[in-house]
C-alpha cells in the first residue's frame, strides 16, 4: 500500500465515521448488528486456543518459499493474517446469521479459517489458498484444534473456483481476502453473488487498500440488492436482507 494514500485514506475515514457503538443508528437490525456483533466483547471459548496458535506462529522463524519470494512463518503471518480484533469479528458474524455454509478466499495459515469454523462445528467451511507452503501450515493448525468441518482447496483461485463453485450453494458467509485488485474482487463477488443464501453476509477485506479497492467497494455498495453496507476501514460488510431499507454506515472501528 502506498504510504501517502494510506494516510489520506485513514484521515478521510476518521472524519466520516459517525456511528461509534451504534450511536444515531435508527434501524433495529443494524443497531443490534453493530452493538451486539461488531462491538461485542464476548469471549468465545475458541478464542484462547486459536490465539495460542497465533503466538506459536509469531515465534516461528522457519523459512518458507512462496510465489516469487522467500520469507519466514512469523513475517508472513504479520504481513497477511487478520488481527485478533478482525478475525474474532468473523466468528461473531458467523454466529450472527447462524452460518451453515462459509467460504473464505485466502486461507493463509488458517487463523481466520479457524475462527470461521469454530462457531458451529457442523457448518461447512470451504477455503481457497494458492500457496502450497501456507496450505500445509494451515492444515497443521486445523489438526491442532481438531476441527473436521474445513475443506481447503489448494491452487490458483482463478483455476480452482470455476471447477468447484457449482458444488457450493446457499452461502451464508463469504470472506474475500485474496487477490486485492479491482478485477479479481469484482470477479469473486459476482461469482458468489448467484450462490448466496437469503441471509448472506459478504465480508470484503482491505476495502481501502488502494484506489482500485475503494472503487470496487463503492460499486458493490451502490448495487440495488445490497441492502446494508458497513465500512469498518480494514474490511467492509455487505448484507442482502430484502427486509431492510437500503443503508450505508461508516463505523468507527479503529
Amino acid at each position: 500500500m502506498d504510504l501517502l494514500f494510506a494516510i489520506k485514506t485513514r484521515i478521510k475515514y476518521l472524519l466520516h465515521a459517525r456511528y461509534w457503538q451504534g450511536h444515531r443508528v435508527h434501524s433495529p437490525y443494524t443497531f443490534d448488528l453493530i452493538t451486539n456483533t461488531i462491538y461485542s466483547q464476548y469471549p468465545y471459548y475458541s478464542f484462547t486456543a486459536i490465539e495460542k496458535i497465533r503466538r506459536e506462529l509469531l515465534s516461528n522463524r522457519k523459512k518458507i518459499s512462496l510465489k516469487g519470494r522467500t520469507t519466514t512463518v512469523s513475517k508472513e503471518l504479520k504481513r497477511s493474517s487478520k488481527s485478533p480484533k478482525y478475525a474474532q469479528l468473523l466468528q461473531r458474524l458467523a454466529a450472527n446469521n447462524d452460518a451453515k455454509t462459509i467460504v473464505e478466499l485466502g486461507t493463509n495459515m488458517g487463523i481466520s479459517t479457524l475462527y470461521l469454523a469454530s462457531n458451529n462445528t457442523k457448518a461447512r467451511v470451504i477455503t481457497y489458498e494458492r500457496e502450497k507452503a501456507l496450505t500445509a501450515i494451515a492444515k497443521e493448525n486445523i489438526n491442532k484444534i481438531g476441527l473436521q468441518n474445513i475443506e481447503i482447496i489448494e491452487g490458483d483461485i482463478d483455476t480452482t473456483l470455476p471447477a468447484t463453485i457449482s458444488k457450493i450453494d446457499d452461502i451464508d458467509l463469504l470472506f474475500i481476502d485474496a487477490n486485492h485488485t479491482y478485477e479479481a474482487t469484482k470477479r469473486y463477488y459476482n461469482t458468489f453473488k448467484s450462490h448466496k443464501s437469503d441471509k448472506a453476509i459478504f465480508v470484503i477485506d482491505d476495502i481501502h487498500w488502494s484506489p482500485d479497492m475503494e472503487k470496487i467497494w463503492k460499486e458493490i455498495i451502490s448495487e440495488k440488492e445490497v441492502r446494508l453496507s458497513i465500512d469498518l476501514f480494514s474490511m467492509g460488510i455487505v448484507i442482502f436482507n430484502n427486509e431492510l431499507k437500503k443503508q450505508h454506515y461508516i463505523v468507527n472501528y479503529l
